[in-house]
């Protein structure tokens, strides 16, 4: 006989199974996977967080916030953006140095690693790897919240399917510093973490 329990857990839901195999049961506790996929997200969030710091990504970063595009400007690219209109746009935010960086980054694990995109202090992406759904991400709780106003933070979001990745992932995001203070966002979507 199988049965399943829904259990919350640090605002996830996870359903515990009891197979039965040739009379033997296997138990997989909410409370062991919880525990897996927070020890696999601090490992990554410690990688992430070097990839932060990179002159590279800092200099990315700073060259797009220099350009002072209006909210307005990248409300109509993000438009034509979702509505498949900015391709060859897009594919420059990937080939770009920054996404060539997270590009790099994200094929030494693609197992584990879903998307990666670094913002501007608007939201808007300066690079990427693969395609987002959207060009601003200005109006999601990833780049709000881990932004801050400035403050920059630590994000991390729930496990949830990614419209962009096509996966179930959760996404951490890092602010980008230069001296001190706040001018970006990185992301990253993590899969496989269950």
């Amino acid at each position: 006989m199988v049965k399943s329990k829904s259990i919350k857990l640090s605002g996830y839901l996870f359903v515990v199974f009891l197979i039965s195999v040739i009379g033997f049961c296997s138990i997989v506790s909410a409370e062991e996977i919880g525990k897996r996929m927070k020890a696999i997200i601090k490992a990554h969030e410690k990688n992430i967080k070097e990839w932060v710091n990179a002159p590279l990504l800092i200099e990315s970063v700073k060259e797009q916030n220099n350009k002072k595009t209006s909210l307005e400007e990248i409300k109509r690219i993000d438009k034509d953006w979702v509505a498949g209109k900015a391709d060859d746009f897009a594919i420059g935010l990937q080939k770009n140095k920054a996404g060539d960086f997270l590009h790099t980054k994200m094929i030494e694990n693609t197992i584990l690693y879903a998307e990666m995109f670094l913002c501007d202090n608007q939201g808007a992406v300066v690079g990427e790897y693969p395609k987002t759904s959207d060009y601003w991400q200005g109006d999601e709780d990833k780049f709000i919240k881990c932004f801050n106003n400035g403050n920059g933070q630590v994000y991390i979001g729930p496990l949830e399917f990614d419209e962009s990745s096509k996966t179930n992932s959760v996404q951490i995001a890092l602010p980008v510093f230069d001296n001190g203070k706040t001018i970006g966002v990185l992301v990253v979507g993590l899969k496989n973490i269950k």
